[in-house]
């Protein structure tokens, strides 16, 4: 009996250590630390997320909320804070996807008179150079090629410009091609006019005329292989244009009669080619780009007005060129500057970081 006793006792006795042991006293339990909520790492995920939409940064938010609900194993279809977050930063991505195909052709007024003036000039320009290359003297006569291939140029231009406008990249592209053209076979022609003898006007023609065709094959196949934005284009035609005239004078400068077509080759190479490379980091837009010509326009205006005034008595060639030159490109820089701010940047998809195309196989902007 004292036995039986015995056990029942050790019995109740473990059995109320083992039930002290799975039941802590409540003053342990209160000081024991509550475990971090990841409420706070959360609220950051959706702080940066929406700091990136508002920013018109949506890929960059959805990469942040893809890792957070990945990380949460949470879906997107879900009604928290993420999984919204994450559908919204989609159809973001999606719009701006879809807004190229909606604003392929839309164009200014300008736009569709660049267009038009550079196929109708260069059907006129055609005219003029077969005239010098038959030798058409009488001035009636003379006068309908260069009629007729307007005429041409302008049929082109319309038939190019339907169904569908042509796009605002497209007419950069050709505007630039042919400018860059011309001007190229206009220092070759200058070039060999100093050393070929019997290089006479038609030859010099056909110089130029070869050029400006070949660059606007050039710009068709640039546009083809890169589609540059229509600002990228007239940048590039602008630092062309402007670095051949710069080249230019230099080479009168240097007093390098013999070699001005040289000159103007080798400043329009480096303008157009610095121009290229500096879209990256400028985004330029045809309103900047309007700007800077006319700022390098007004600048070459005031250098000119200060080397007549100061150093035309002087003959002091070098120096008065020089000046013109240094006001060209400071007036050009200010023009840019000045452009860039008065262009609102929710008018510039490229200035607010959206996505534009990249410039060949070096991975620039274009």
């Amino acid at each position: 009996m004292k036995g039986a006793v015995f056990v029942w006792g050790l019995g109740l006795s473990l059995a109320g250590a083992a039930a002290g042991a799975q039941t802590p006293p409540v003053a342990q339990t209160e000081s024991l630390p509550a475990p971090p909520p990841d409420d706070a790492s959360e609220r950051a995920v959706l702080d940066e997320a929406s700091a990136a939409l508002v920013a018109d940064r949506p890929r960059e938010a959805q990469r942040r909320l893809d890792a957070a609900l990945t990380a949460r194993r949470l879906s997107r279809d879900g009604n928290t804070g993420l999984a919204t977050l994450a559908r919204l930063s989609d159809q973001l991505l999606a719009r701006d996807a879809a807004a190229p195909a909606r604003e392929a052709n839309p164009r200014s007024a300008l736009g569709a008179v660049t267009l038009y003036g550079s196929l109708v000039g260069y059907g006129l320009g055609t005219g003029v150079f077969a005239d010098l290359r038959l030798g058409i003297t009488d001035l009636r006569a003379a006068a309908w090629l260069p009629l007729v291939g307007a005429g041409a140029g302008l049929a082109g231009a319309l038939l190019l410009d339907r169904p569908h406008p042509v796009s605002p990249s497209l007419t950069a592209s050709l505007n630039t091609g042919l400018v860059l053209g011309t001007l190229a076979g206009g220092g070759l022609a200058l070039q060999l006019q100093r050393h070929v003898d019997g290089f006479d006007t038609a030859d010099a023609a056909t110089a130029v005329w070869a050029g400006a065709t070949v660059g606007l094959g050039l710009g068709v196949g640039l546009h083809a292989a890169l589609h540059p934005s229509p600002g990228s284009a007239s940048f590039v035609q602008s630092g062309g244009a402007w670095g051949g005239a710069l080249g230019l004078l230099t080479g009168l400068a240097l007093q390098r009669d013999a070699h001005l077509g040289l000159a103007l080759g080798v400043g329009e190479l480096l303008g157009a080619g610095a121009a290229a490379f500096a879209t990256h980091a400028l985004r330029p837009t045809p309103g900047r780009v309007h700007w800077m010509d006319l700022g390098a326009l007004g600048g070459a205006l005031v250098g000119t007005a200060i080397s007549l005034l100061l150093l035309y008595e002087a003959d002091q060639r070098p120096a008065a060129l020089a000046t013109v030159e240094l006001c060209t490109l400071g007036g050009g820089v200010a023009g840019y500057l000045f452009g860039a701010r008065r262009e609102p940047p929710s008018h510039d998809r490229e200035a607010r970081g959206g996505p534009s195309p990249a410039f060949g196989l070096s991975g620039l902007r274009w």
